[in-house]
């Protein structure tokens, strides 16, 4: 029996490494060919799998998912185009946006759901890096992958410790990515994490732009006890382009109102407190 469970276990590591794997290749090339969209409007299938070194069947198949999910869309003469898909906004102008409104969230979440001595993963969201002024006190462990927020808890003069995971740096975000960045994220397991998303679908499904980002989130939700997510209104019923996670894996959202009432029932159907900075429900 103890040699049954072994093996059932080691089968069940391999499995998640090999699906974690394929699903990182899988976003990578979906990144590049995002980026090659948006530099160039319209581009050739062959262009594509050129560009990302993938065989035609894996080719197909990605552009079959993303045009089934409205993002991108065929030509008539064989090519791709950008269809749904919004990209990402670069860090400075997502900072200058709804910054009293963000100010006001991050009160409410450090105010009610960070306490002395906790271990917190936050990651490189403007709406997370609100929550900084209010805890800069308190001596916390926090693993970030942003050095944006070491930079503003240096400022501060933050009283507890700091891990920045290592990895591969991204300009568009001042963050870090990559395996080593999500190895780092797995040998340091948090009391909280606090997150921003790209959207959140009307399936209640957790959105990124970016693939590196994604698994870097993905990584903080599996490694913590509590999942808290901090939003705007607009960002609710929005497929962005890849899902990391749903409602589902986090204990509270956090945003300015809830108007849509069917989107509220949906979450808290889940399980989740939706918290607006004036009021909870």
């Amino acid at each position: 029996m103890g040699n049954r469970r072994f093996a059932y276990t080691s089968l069940m590591q391999l499995f998640r490494r090999y699906t974690t794997a394929s699903q990182a290749n899988r976003w990578d090339r979906w990144r590049r060919i995002f980026d090659l969209l948006e530099d160039r409007q319209v581009v050739p299938i062959r262009d594509l799998m050129e560009a990302t070194g993938a065989k035609s069947a894996a080719i197909e198949k990605d552009v079959e998912t993303l045009c089934n999910r409205g993002l991108v869309k065929r030509t008539a003469k064989g090519g791709l185009t950008l269809e749904g898909f919004h990209a990402e906004k670069p860090l400075e102008e997502r900072s200058a946006e709804n910054q009293e409104a963000k100010a006001r969230m991050g009160k409410v979440a450090a105010k009610r759901f960070i306490e002395e001595g906790m271990r917190v993963f936050v990651d490189g969201s403007t709406s997370v890096a609100a929550v900084l002024p209010h805890i800069n006190h308190l001596r916390l462990h926090i693993t970030t992958n942003s050095l944006s927020v070491i930079g503003e808890l240096r400022r501060m003069g933050f009283a507890g410790d700091i891990v920045c995971v290592g990895g591969t740096y991204r300009s568009k975000s001042n963050t870090v990515i990559g395996s080593d960045a999500i190895r780092t994220i797995e040998h340091q397991p948090a009391d909280l994490t606090i997150l921003g998303v790209e959207g959140i679908s009307s399936d209640m499904e957790l959105m990124e732009a970016h693939p590196g980002e994604a698994l870097i989130k993905q990584a903080m939700i599996r490694h913590t006890k509590r999942t808290l997510i901090l939003a705007m209104p607009h960002k609710f019923n929005d497929d962005s382009l890849l899902t990391f996670s749903t409602l589902k894996e986090v204990y509270a959202l956090i945003s300015t109102e809830f108007v849509d009432q069917a989107f509220a029932a949906k979450a808290k159907g889940l399980g989740v407190r939706l918290i607006g900075v004036n009021h909870s429900a």
